[in-house]
């Protein structure tokens, strides 16, 4: 058994670099072995999880939970949980609980409701904008028209379907009423083993060594950047204040896998970060190399779904249309004369113009601040451009957005942006994410807002759309 520390030597910032036959054998190590790493085969005797492989399960479906509960307790003996994954289930089971379970449990009846109500209002803004061509010309039309709407009436009315969603969501709510005392998964991951804490000098190491790495990242030319990401790079702007934890996860699976001589698995739902594995799930190379430099070991970073054959789909949560769009971003300038406009890219601004709207009649009504998604795409001077692209209208009275409360944990009065705590993440937002841009004098640490979370360009969650929670003259109180 070998006791290894964290140090200068044995860390992922350390100068350690594999020989051309190390590299060789290192790749060759790997792949022999992939398809048994994702098979989960027996010979691999330690399986680390991600702490969102453990939160994603409360809002899986009763089938696919099984599943997973299932594996739990046939594996239990090979499963581990690092310290800081530990920490960090503990302190986000309950928020989670609530968020991705009771929440939209609860308002269930109240979004359909507002969906009924959606679509009243609008059969009844077409009718008033149309009454006078088809009562006038077409009588017959009118007439169609309005036994749609009185018939739209007596269905979203209808008692028993109303009565059915209320009980649907009674009746799950109360089956999982208990569960922040009585959770089956609490009771499995108990029995699972747990790495101990790395010692305070460690986790000064770790630290040091992430912010160095985050800062020439963060300088590193767009192109590059893959070359220079890291377990946890991603979490700087979601968690200004203390985005360490996946990089502290890493040095405890390589501690513990150079302590036993041993390969590992690890296994994350990670979705849109690409610091554990690329955003098509492939591995990200040069973990390889490092890991193997510093273990003489492969650790096979997979994402959970296939290997453990569940979907980690949150079946509570609202679905929004998706398009081919995947980014999302913002106007900067509009040039409605000419028909074109550029959107804000921190690495240089993409252009568009009026046809790559999907709805090109969209573009007049354009501004500055105005939201869109977008695909990204070059044009025939191998330039980025913006394609495809589909204005964004967010509202707090639209049932198709979730909207959250958190607090402001930081605030640049200077720079005009801050950050929000919600669920062990601080959300970045712009001031012109205000609702009402009069209030903006209010924004101070500590004050609770509400908001709608969206996408920036890069894929990161951000604040798209906030106002105050509470009254002004709490505020001022």
């Amino acid at each position: 058994m070998n006791l290894q520390k964290i140090s200068a030597d044995f860390n992922f910032k350390s100068a350690k670099i594999l020989s051309l036959p190390k590299t060789s054998e290192a790749y060759a190590l790997f792949a022999n072995n992939f398809e048994k790493a994702m098979a989960l085969s027996v010979d691999f005797k330690y399986i680390f999880l991600d702490t969102n492989v453990l939160l994603n399960y409360y809002g899986m479906s009763k089938s696919e939970k099984g599943k997973l509960l299932d594996f739990f307790k046939l594996n239990k003996d090979r499963i581990f949980l690092t310290s800081q994954v530990e920490k960090e289930f503990l302190r986000n089971r309950l928020g989670t609980i609530k968020k991705d379970l009771d929440a939209p449990l609860e308002s269930l009846h109240k979004d359909y409701q507002s969906s009924c109500s959606a679509a009243k209002n609008a059969i009844k803004s077409y009718m008033d904008s149309r009454k006078n061509t088809f009562s006038n010309d077409f009588p017959s039309i009118w007439e169609q028209l309005q036994n749609v709407s009185e018939n739209l009436d007596v269905l979203l009315n209808d008692t028993d379907l109303n009565a059915a969603i209320i009980n649907a969501g009674k009746e799950t709510t109360i089956a999982h009423k208990n569960i922040s005392l009585d959770d089956e998964l609490l009771k499995v991951a108990s029995l699972f083993n747990i790495t101990p804490p790395l010692s305070t000098e460690e986790i000064d190491i770790i630290k040091k060594d992430y912010d160095e790495l985050y800062n020439l990242y963060e300088a590193g030319p767009a192109k590059d950047q893959w070359k220079l990401v890291f377990p946890g790079s991603g979490d700087k702007k979601e968690k200004p204040n203390d985005p360490y934890g996946d990089f502290i996860i890493y040095h405890e699976i390589i501690k513990k896998m150079s302590e036993f001589d041993t390969d590992a698995i690890f296994l994350t739902n990670e979705k849109s970060k690409s610091d554990w594995i690329n955003s098509d799930k492939s591995p990200i190379i040069h973990y390889v190399n490092k890991t193997f430099s510093l273990t003489n070991k492969i650790l096979y970073i997979l994402h959970a779904e296939k290997p453990l054959k569940v979907s980690f789909e949150n079946i509570h949560k609202r679905r929004v249309e998706e398009g081919k769009a995947t980014l999302e971003s913002t106007v900067v300038t509009i040039d409605k004369k000419n028909g074109y406009g550029f959107l804000y890219k921190k690495d240089g601004n993409l252009y568009f113009n009026k046809a790559s709207l999907r709805v090109p009649e969209e573009f007049e009504g354009l501004e500055k601040n105005s939201c869109l998604t977008y695909s990204l795409n070059k044009n025939a001077d191998d330039n980025y451009i913006a394609t495809n692209l589909k204005r964004v209208f967010y509202n707090f009275a639209d049932p198709n957005f979730v909207v959250e409360e958190g607090y402001i944990s930081e605030m640049y009065v200077a720079k005009h942006f801050g950050y929000i705590d919600c669920d062990d993440k601080s959300l970045y937002f712009h001031v012109s994410a205000l609702e009402d841009s009069e209030h903006i004098g209010f924004l101070e640490k500590g004050v609770v807002v509400q908001f709608i979370r969206g996408k920036d360009n890069n894929g990161h969650e951000i604040v798209r759309l906030m106002r105050l929670a509470v009254s002004i003259a709490e505020v001022n109180s």
